[in-house]
């Protein structure tokens, strides 16, 4: 299976829930989404999923550095704001 998404950065804003920010390698388009990890015995399951991200300012001042992250990632790819195109 060909991977389609490069994970940019990762922050956990609750217990189990993280905000992942990723990069099609396709289209360059780029991604946030939560991804939660639950238990069901022994095994973990990660998923995907799409909502409002709700969380306090500390976890909104880590979201930042993972935003800056991304973005400095994206910087060493050649790509700016300046040569940014509309989705």
């Amino acid at each position: 299976m060909n991977k389609k998404f490069e994970e940019l950065a990762r922050i956990t804003i609750a217990k189990n829930k993280d905000v992942v920010i990723s990069k099609n390698v396709n289209d360059g388009k780029i991604s946030i989404a939560q991804e939660i990890t639950f238990i069901d015995g022994k095994k973990e399951f990660k998923m995907f999923v799409k909502n409002a991200i709700i969380c306090d300012s500390e976890k909104l001042f880590a979201l930042r550095n993972a935003l800056e992250e991304a973005v400095t990632k994206l910087d060493a790819d050649g790509y700016s704001e300046k040569n940014a195109k509309d989705f």
